[in-house]
């Protein structure tokens, strides 16, 4: 997929399994529980492609309908390697922005492509998702992250 200097050419990586993140942002909740994806062997995640859904009431009021880009997620495996960061300097504490970054940013884009290996036995990537301008400003809304990756063939020594 990519060469010695981490480029590659532009292309379908073969990703036979899917799975998906999802969880209920309430609009007057700051942030989601963390949402657990187990996986039951090493995986190599080859990309994300995140969306939301916008529950709107009956009766609008002055709350604003969320675009992805109202969104933040922190994804980390194990709950010890943080593969999102504000910041730039991947760490368990920090300000405000920590390891929170736009839903958006996370899908893959052109030109960026993704080679995320997750490893050990049964490892856990796990999210949470929260608002940009924190709570009571947003409808409620679902948020989805679907990961698309395949199986890692552990290597012979």
């Amino acid at each position: 997929m990519q060469d010695q200097d981490g480029v590659a050419a532009l292309h379908a990586p073969n990703a036979p399994h899917t799975w998906e993140a999802k969880a209920f942002l309430p609009g007057a909740s700051p942030q989601t529980e963390q949402i657990q994806i187990p996986f039951s062997w090493p995986t190599r995640i080859v990309g994300m492609r995140p969306s939301i859904v916008v529950i709107t009431p009956a009766v609008p009021g002055v709350l604003i309908a969320p675009t992805m880009e109202d969104i933040e997620v922190q994804i980390d495996i194990n709950s010890q390697n943080y593969y999102t960061n504000a910041s730039g300097v991947g760490t368990n504490a920090g300000d405000r922005d920590g390891n929170f970054v736009s839903l958006p940013s996370i899908g893959v884009q052109v030109p960026r492509l993704m080679s995320l290996n997750v490893n050990g036995d049964n490892p856990i990537m796990r999210f949470i998702f929260r608002w940009v301008r924190g709570s009571n400003v947003y409808f409620d809304c679902k948020v989805r992250v679907a990961l698309f990756g395949r199986k890692l063939e552990r290597k012979q020594t």
